[in-house]
């Protein structure tokens, strides 16, 4: 996972109904607590089925970014969100994140189709999703950064 080989855990603790962690997890920078909460609130609106959740990515126990559905599947589509936090960018985190919201969803509704939306210019997110499979399918809007490209696999 590091430059120097080691062997750290990558793991995903699913978000509950009440934006609480399914694992104790402790020093939960603002940026994770604020997507509990933000989690909560969308449960709220769209309803809480497992397994289309939101996940905190841990990374040897310590809270390095989140990965969520946003919302269960409609008409055979479930969105995915991810982000790291700035401090635990460019090791792969992304990657691991957004791969492992590709297989939950298969492992639960193998012919689901995924989307995600990105800022509207080649960066890292769009190569992630490219590796991944996604292929670009055109513009939206998203109410969070406005103009996005859309992608879907």
């Amino acid at each position: 996972m590091q430059d120097d080989g080691s062997d750290l855990e990558f793991h995903l603790v699913t978000i509950g109904v009440d934006g609480s962690l399914a694992e104790p997890l402790l020093d939960l920078a603002p940026a994770i607590v604020e997507a509990c909460q933000v989690m909560a609130d969308l449960y709220d609106r769209l309803g809480y089925e497992v397994p289309w959740t939101g996940y905190i990515a841990t990374l040897s126990g310590t809270a390095v970014g989140m990965g969520a559905f946003v919302g269960p599947p409609v008409e055979g589509q479930a969105e995915i969100s991810y982000f790291v936090l700035p401090e635990h960018e460019g090791k792969g985190l992304a990657t691991l994140i957004a791969r492992q919201l590709v297989t939950i969803a298969r492992g639960s509704q193998a012919d689901v189709r995924l989307f995600a939306k990105t800022l509207p210019a080649a960066n890292a997110s769009t190569r992630i999703l490219q590796r991944l499979g996604f292929q670009y399918v055109g513009s939206t809007t998203d109410h969070e950064i406005g103009e996005a490209w859309a992608w879907m696999l």
